[in-house]
C-alpha cells in the first residue's frame, strides 16, 4: 500500500477570493446600472482583471505530498520534487523547499502571523498520525510554513522507511521467482526522480484574457 495523498491549500485566501469576487460583481453591477453599459464594460475588465490576479495569488497555489513525490502549484508554474531530491526545507519569508540545483518557492503555506509565532514558542507543531501512514486516504489540510515544513520533513522520513520496506519486500519476490525458475515480477511502483518545472498554461491564458478585456473595455467605451 502506498503513502496517503495531503493536500496543503489556504482556506483563508480561497475564502477571500470568493468574497473579493463577489465585492468585484456587485460594483460592476452598481457601475453598469448608474452610469450606463459603456462605463460598466470598463468596471467590468478592472474588477474582473483584479480577481483574476487574486485567484492566481491565493486560489491556484497547492501543494501535494503523495508517494510519488511532492507537486507544487504557484500562480505561473508548477514544479514535481522526487523525495530523493529534496535536501532541506526553510521558512523565514515563507515555505522553500530546497534541492541540490533549486530552491522552490510554495505559495500554498504562507507565513504564520503574530498569534502562530507565540504557539509555536509554547507548543511542539503537531502531525496528523494518518497523514504518515500508509494508506489510500486522500486528506485535506491548511498549515503555514512552519507547520507544512515540519510536515514535508516527517513525510519524507516516513516515505524513506516504507521505501526500504518495498524494497525488501521486492527483492524477497525476486530471490522467490529465481528458486522456482519464474520471470522476475516487475515493480509496482517507480516514484517520481528528479525536479521538474511546468509552465501554468492556464495561467497566462487567464492573464491574457485580461488584457484583452482591459484593451476592449477601454476601446469600446463611448
Amino acid at each position: 500500500m502506498d503513502m496517503p495523498t495531503v493536500i496543503i491549500r489556504s482556506l483563508p485566501a480561497r475564502i477571500s477570493t470568493v468574497l473579493i469576487a463577489l465585492i468585484a460583481l456587485y460594483i460592476t453591477i452598481v457601475v453598469w446600472l448608474s452610469d450606463g453599459w459603456g462605463n460598466g464594460l470598463v468596471a467590468a475588465a478592472i474588477t474582473g482583471t483584479f480577481s483574476a490576479c487574486v485567484w492566481l495569488l491565493w486560489w491556484v497555489p497547492m501543494m501535494r505530498l503523495d508517494n510519488d513525490g511532492i507537486y507544487v502549484r504557484n500562480a505561473l508554474n508548477s514544479w514535481t520534487i522526487g523525495w530523493e531530491e529534496l535536501t532541506d526545507t526553510r521558512t523565514r519569508w515563507g515555505l522553500l523547499l530546497l534541492t541540490e540545483q533549486s530552491t522552490i518557492p510554495v505559495s500554498a503555506a504562507g507565513r504564520g502571523g503574530l498569534w502562530t509565532a507565540v504557539r509555536r514558542e509554547r507548543t511542539v507543531p503537531a502531525t496528523r498520525e494518518e497523514y504518515l501512514t500508509p494508506s489510500a486516504h486522500v486528506y485535506k489540510t491548511r498549515l503555514d510554513s512552519d507547520d507544512a515544513a515540519h510536515l514535508v520533513e516527517l513525510y519524507q522520513e516516513a516515505w524513506r522507511h516504507h521505501a526500504q520496506a518495498e524494497e525488501r519486500a521486492y527483492q524477497r519476490q525476486v530471490r522467490l521467482a529465481a528458486k522456482r525458475h519464474q520471470s522476475v515480477p516487475p515493480r509496482t511502483h517507480k516514484p517520481v526522480t528528479g525536479v521538474a518545472r511546468h509552465v501554468m498554461t492556464s495561467s497566462w491564458i487567464v492573464i491574457g484574457m485580461c488584457v484583452v478585456a482591459l484593451v476592449a473595455g477601454f476601446v469600446m467605451k463611448p
